[in-house]
């Protein structure tokens, strides 16, 4: 058993590969065939955890200069700093792309992904796209049932994915 600041209430990533709500993963996976009729483009809105896993993953299958180097799915990751520069250089990319978001964050009001986040939805909110096409290029991975990203998916009929409460991020420690 684990204890002090090594206590269970934020390790349950460790399991996650073996015991894992498969329910939750093919919901996922019927989200990502949604996204795939919409664009060819993806962005990944979070910071540290939030997106980490998800850009090492596809950067040990892809390589770092995927976008760069392959056709298909670009993916592109935002949020993780609050420079304007690179914000900006994001949405130079993606202007008149139809492209899906996927934000991660457990309260919703992290400052870099707070900050990102709204400005690539403007910019995807711009593309001509019916409201149910736009509505399903929006995912959110957060909370189970609390937090501002929560209220605003449920508000604009998003696809929410829950992090785990025992997957513990910044604001736990």
């Amino acid at each position: 058993p684990r204890s002090g600041c090594w206590s269970n209430d934020f390790w349950g990533w460790l399991d996650l590969p073996v015991i894992y709500d498969k329910e939750r993963v093919a919901r996922i996976k019927e989200a990502a065939k949604r996204s795939v009729k919409i664009p060819m483009w993806l962005l990944v809105a979070g910071i540290g955890g939030s997106y980490l896993g998800a850009r090492a993953v596809v950067e040990a299958v892809k390589g770092l200069y995927h976008n760069d180097t392959e056709d298909g799915l670009k993916i592109y990751f935002c949020g993780n700093t609050i420079s304007p520069t690179y914000l900006n250089d994001i949405i130079k990319v993606t202007k008149g792309k139809r492209f899906s978001i996927n934000v991660i964050s457990k309260s919703g009001t992290t400052t870099e992904t707070a900050l990102a986040f709204p400005r690539s939805a403007q910019v995807a909110g711009s593309i001509p796209v019916g409201p149910e096409e736009r509505t399903s290029a929006f995912n959110a991975t957060t909370d189970r049932a609390k937090g501002t990203l929560k209220q605003l998916a449920d508000a604009q009929g998003w696809p929410t994915f829950v992090v785990p409460d025992d997957v513990g991020g910044r604001s736990r420690f």
